[in-house]
């Protein structure tokens, strides 16, 4: 694939997850010396620009911008935002990949600072609940990217 993306193990990491949470797509982005997050782990990918997608910082109002500006978990159901289609062209990587339904995980280091993502998504209309969310982050605290 273009983009500098190189599968690596962390495929695997992320094959895992999207296992775990139910989900069509996983993946795991982490900070770069640059200070842009770059994927580590891709799986359940079903277009080419994916693996080409950097996430620059916390611009935006989406909910990748949200999780990392907030360092919060964030959501995006795209049958229940009102204004969902617009806020999804937005968000590059929910178009490159069809999803209806995403999460978005900050990992932070001890300090509190950012040095990772871990993205989630449904092709389906079925929305993350609020279980799910906490579920995955339970797991993710545990585990860690």
């Amino acid at each position: 694939m273009n983009g500098g993306y190189t599968f690596a193990a962390s495929d695997m990491q992320a094959d895992r997850w999207r296992e775990e949470t139910g989900s069509d797509f996983a993946g795991i982005a982490k900070l770069d010396e640059e200070g842009k997050l770059r994927w580590a782990g891709l799986s359940g990918i079903t277009s080419t620009r994916t693996a080409q997608l950097t996430f620059k910082g916390a611009r935006g109002d989406g909910f990748i911008a949200t999780a990392i500006r907030s360092g919060r978990p964030a959501a995006y159901n795209g049958r229940a935002a009102a204004g969902s289609a617009i806020r999804a062209r937005s968000e590059p990587l929910l178009l490159a990949e069809s999803l209806l339904a995403a999460i978005a995980l900050p990992y932070l280091d001890r300090t509190g600072q950012l040095t990772g993502l871990l993205i989630v998504g449904r092709r389906s209309a079925v929305p993350y609940s609020e279980s799910d969310i906490a579920n995955a982050l339970a797991s993710f605290c545990q585990n860690g990217l």
